[in-house]
């Protein structure tokens, strides 16, 4: 009795060990895939705009105007310090340069880079920014993000799918496994697939992976993570009139382009890979 409870308690050190060691491989593999940090940092929107649907936002192809941007890129001055003092300062002058105009030449606009910086202004309160930012916030992480581990002894392929069917695993990864386990090695073969249904929606899911057969015994490790996030507003604004009375204005919904949904779709799969929690919850298994 006293012999089967320590060979007992041996396994189960020694499948915890495994376990740390394929979870350590997939840190690792995780880690190496978001070295670089978000591919498209301006994606999640820092302010949602007082009124994003105004002419300053949008014009009436659906582009953004980036007023903000423009201005900065056009006028900013380094030597006057950081962009915030250097608008600020701008801003000021903008503001006594155009009383002073308007008090000597009744309605005639102030110079460009005034007329430029209030069409900005105007923009930094009543748009999403920064510009071009099409996510309304950092993606919400759902799921138990579980650790899933199995060890086996020379398996079959069929043996192995079983498992991966009951840890819910998606069929297209069942070949990188089958892959990973078909051939002898020390090193775990680590893998990811990232699963959005609906490009035009932003619910994600994401498959992490790694397995190896070091001299017929058999290891899987998986996780899996569920998100979801929310699209900023994008419209088209057209305006037209010359007076009060004549202005007209219409806005219509628009829709991301393939590449503007691609960049989504980036910074959707960097933030599910950042964001798994490697905490200590380990479910092993032993066939």
């Amino acid at each position: 009795m006293k012999n089967l409870l320590f060979l007992f308690i041996c396994l189960a050190l020694l499948s915890a060990a495994s376990a740390n060691q394929a979870r350590e491989a997939l840190k690792n593999y995780l880690i190496s895939k978001t070295a670089g940090g978000n591919p498209h940092p301006g994606m999640v929107c820092e302010s949602l705009g007082t009124d994003p649907k105004k002419e300053n936002c949008f014009n009436k192809n659906g582009k953004s105007q980036c007023y903000v941007e423009k201005w900065i890129d056009q006028f900013y001055d380094p030597s006057k310090g950081s962009v915030d003092d250097w608008w600020n300062f701008q801003g000021g002058k903008c503001d006594k340069e155009a009383k002073k105009i308007w008090n000597e030449k009744g309605d005639q606009a102030p110079g460009k880079v005034c007329y430029e910086w209030r069409k900005a202004r105007l923009a930094k309160t009543a748009c999403p920014s920064p510009c071009n930012c099409w996510l309304k916030r950092s993606p919400k992480v759902s799921g138990d993000q579980l650790l899933r581990h199995a060890t086996f002894s020379n398996p079959t392929f069929e043996q192995i799918r079983e498992v991966l069917r009951s840890w819910n695993v998606p069929e297209v990864l069942d070949a990188q496994f089958e892959q990973a386990t078909m051939f002898g090695s020390a090193d775990f073969f680590n893998f990811h697939f990232f699963v959005q249904q609906d490009k035009r929606k932003t619910n994600y899911e994401i498959n992490v992976g790694n397995a190896r057969n070091v001299d017929g015994n058999v290891e899987l490790a998986f996780l899996q993570s569920r998100a979801d996030a929310k699209l900023s507003t994008k419209v088209a604004v057209d305006v037209g009139g010359d007076t009060k009375s004549t202005h007209w204005r219409t806005v219509v919904d628009s829709k991301l382009s393939l590449p503007e949904l691609e960049q989504v779709r980036q910074t959707l799969e960097f933030f599910a890979l950042d964001s798994i929690d490697f905490g200590p919850s380990v479910s092993t298994a032993t066939a």
